[in-house]
């Protein structure tokens, strides 16, 4: 999970439904209309600036992991 605000070439609007803070990372849940995806993040910044509800833009590079971007 990155906070980078980059946006590979596949992206998704979600709504963040569930942060649960695990110590030093957290676990975002975020539904996608029907679905729920879960992404981890030790990102400070992105973790502090998102609460349930918020609206939020998934992306992925092919070759990367899945990440988070505040959509603003």
């Amino acid at each position: 999970v990155e906070s980078t605000g980059d946006v590979g070439p596949n992206s998704v609007s979600a709504v963040v439904s569930d942060i649960v803070y695990l110590g030093v990372e957290c676990k975002i849940i975020a539904d996608i209309g029907k679905q729920s995806l879960q992404v981890r993040t030790r990102d400070l910044n992105l973790m502090n600036s998102l609460a349930p509800g918020a609206a939020v833009v998934l992306s992925w590079k092919p070759e990367d992991a899945i990440m988070i971007n505040s959509a603003h």
